[in-house]
This record gives structure tokens, sequence and C-alpha cells, in this order.
């Protein structure tokens, strides 16, 4: 350190000594240049009284530089606490700066992480959306092929009904025809009437098979025993009419039981074509209403999948307010902290400057004061100064020369 750090006692020795030096060069040369008594007498009272006032000015002097340097510490004590004070405040800023970007980064992270969340949601809603319009598209192409493959198994079954009730009514017309030309064969009417009644049977025979089709072989083996049972007694009939009639009549009636049997064959085959006609319309009415039942559960499949739509709709657009909601409170967050913390930092600035400024207002006092001392001190031993100049400017050099000192000097004193 320099000359400012030192002890006051020992300034105060160094000047002691340096006074009793030129004191004693004075006396010597007051000694020597004395030539008479009364001139030495005078010279020793004028160098006690100068002697007295030397001193006196010197324990002033000494006492002034004692304040001055106590002075002088206490400001380089003060200029050291402000450096460090000034030095933990840029430290504590710089951390707090530095836990601000920390935060911003984080928030920044959770705002990406966020968008991107929300963005795959938004993929997996459309990808689901898509998904189930393909679905409904594909049910409605289905939906519209199997009603047109429908429409033509109805068509194709009304043609065949209208083909068979077409071919009954003609059977029955000839059946009648052959009544009015053939009145003289009672038996054969009354076989007739047998036979209508056999084939009202089998009508609602198939009546019967239409509810129960998975009996149809035997149904079908229970038809053809009736169907040889009247053939027999049909045969047996003839026998007993070919043995009752004369001879004359038994080449017409073999003609007729011919063409009789040969009309029962052809009968016997429109009932089996009519019974294969009536299955056949029971098989297409069990697949229509198996159809209608598949189109039924397609139309509910779909209601439901349009309800679930309607669902997900609801649920990403109560999931999108929730997101900007949220996103609201955050960003409301980060505002209310940021403006809180640039409060708390406005508010550390203003005490921190209000603190610096009081501690110059302290230092340019004290420092003014020194230089109003020092300055005083120096026009006090102007005229008669030897060995306490260099004291004095020792310590002006080292008020000059110290950089936290001079700043001070530099700004604050006039």
């Amino acid at each position: 350190m320099r000359a400012g750090n030192q002890n006051p006692c020992a300034l105060k020795g160094s000047a002691v000594h340096h006074l009793k030096k030129d004191l004693t060069g004075d006396d010597k040369q007051a000694v020597s240049s004395c030539e008479t008594p009364s001139r030495s007498s005078r010279l020793r009272e004028r160098y006690e009284c100068m002697k007295k006032m030397r001193f006196n000015e010197t324990q002033e002097a000494l006492a002034r530089e004692c304040d001055l340097s106590r002075i002088i510490i206490e400001l380089q004590k003060r200029i050291e606490d402000a450096e460090a004070s000034r030095e933990f405040e840029r430290e504590v800023h710089a951390r707090e700066s530095f836990y601000l970007l920390k935060e911003n980064e984080c928030l920044k992270e959770q705002v990406r992480t966020t968008e991107k969340m929300l963005l795959d949601a938004r993929n997996n809603y459309n990808l689901e959306i898509s998904k189930l319009n393909a679905r409904v598209s594909d049910l409605e192409d289905s939906l519209v092929a199997e009603g047109q493959r429908a429409k033509t198994r109805e068509a194709e079954q009304e043609r065949a009904i209208q083909n068979l009730c077409s071919n009954l009514y003609t059977t029955q017309g000839e059946l009648e025809r052959y009544v009015e030309t053939n009145r003289e064969l009672a038996s054969v009417k009354s076989l007739l009437e047998e036979m209508r009644a056999e084939s009202w049977r089998d009508k609602r025979e198939c009546t019967v098979w239409y509810e129960v089709l998975r009996r149809r072989e035997l149904f079908m083996l229970l038809e053809r025993e009736a169907f040889t049972e009247l053939q027999c007694l049909c045969m047996q009939e003839m026998n007993r009419f070919w043995q009752i009639k004369e001879d004359s009549h038994q080449a017409m009636f073999c003609s007729e039981a011919e063409r009789f049997l040969g009309q029962i064959l052809r009968e016997a085959e429109i009932c089996d074509e009519m019974k294969q006609l009536m299955f056949d319309n029971a098989t297409a009415s069990i697949e229509k209403e198996k159809w209608i039942s598949l189109h039924f559960s397609k139309v509910q499949e779909l209601s439901r999948l349009g309800e679930k739509h309607e669902a997900l709709s609801t649920l990403l657009a109560q999931y999108m307010r929730e997101v900007e909601e949220i996103q609201q409170s955050n960003l409301e967050q980060v505002l209310r902290q940021k403006t809180v913390d640039d409060a708390s930092i406005v508010y550390m600035l203003h005490q921190r400057d209000n603190e610096v400024s009081d501690k110059l207002r302290t230092w340019k006092g004290a420092l003014q004061e020194a230089h109003k001392l020092l300055t005083a001190l120096l026009k006090r031993y102007e005229p008669f100064q030897r060995g306490d100049e260099v004291f004095v400017g020792r310590v002006m050099e080292w008020l000059i020369s110290a950089p936290h000192v001079k700043e001070v000097i530099n700004v604050f004193l006039p």
C-alpha cells in the first residue's frame, strides 16, 4: 500500500524526526553566528519562541494528519466495500438473468411439446375420421349393391310366382274343360276330386314346407309315397272298371285311362315344379330376411359410428378449448411472473441506486472535506514548510494516483 495506508504514529514520528533535524541545523547556525552574549540571549529567546510555535503547529499538523489518514483509510474501506457490493450485485443479477433465461427455455420447450402433442392428436383424429369415412363409404356401397341384388331377386321371385300362378290357372282350366267334356265318367270325376283334394293337401304341405325347409327330403319322400298309393288306387279302380264294363268300352277306356294317366303324370310334374319353386321362394325369402337383418345391423352400426364421430368431435372441441385455456393461463402466469420479476428488479435497482447515491454523497462529502483540509494544510505550511512538503506531496500524489479515488475525485470534486 501507499503512504496513506501507513500508521499515523509512524507518520507522526517521521515528521517529528524531520522537525528535530531542521531545528538542530538552525540551532547550530544560530550558535555559530552568535558573537555577543546579548545577541545570543535574544537569539535564544527567539529560538525558544519559534521552537514553541513550531512545536504547537507540528502538534496541530500531526493531529490533522492523523484525522486525514483515518478519513483516507475509511474512504478506502468504503470504496472496497462498494466494489465488493457492486460485484456481488453483478453476480446476483447475472444469476437471476441465467435463471430467467433457463425458465424461458423451459417454457418454450413446454410450449413446443404441447404443440407437438396437439399436432399428433389432430393427425390421429384426421386419420380416424378418414378411416371412418372410408368404412362408411364401403358400407354404403355394399348396402347399395345388396339392395340392387335384393331387387333383382324379388323381381325373379315375382316372375316365378306369376309363372306358377299362370300354370296353376291353366291346369285348373284344363281340368274344368276335361270334366265338362267327360261328364259320363263319374268315377274319373271322383278320382279328379280326390286328386284335387290331394293337390290342395299338397299345397298345404308346401306351406308347411315353407316354414320347415330343413325337412325337405322327408317331405318329398312322404309325397312320393302318397303319389304311389294314389297310382295304386287308380290302377285298382281301373281294373274294377275294366272288369265291369263291356269289351266295347275297353279300348276307349284304355285310351282315356292312358290319357288320364299322362295328365296325372303331367300334374305330378307340375306339382314337383311348384314345390321346387315354393322351396326356392322360401329360400329366397329367408335370404331376404337375412339380408334385411344384415342391413338393419349395418344401419345400427352406422348410427353407432355416427354417434362415436359426434362424441369424438365433442371431445376434440373440448380438448381444443382446454388447450387454449391452458395456453392462455400459462401465458397470463408468465406475464404476471415477468411483471413481478421486472418490478422486483426495478425495486432492487432503485434501492441499489439509492444506496450507491447515498454512499457516493457520503464519499463526496468526505473527499471534499479531505480536499479542504489538505488545501488548508498546504496553504498554512506554504510560507515555511521544508520537510513537511514531502509528506504532503506524497499524500496528494497518493490521492491523485489511486484509481478508485481518482474516479471519485474527477467526478464529484469541483
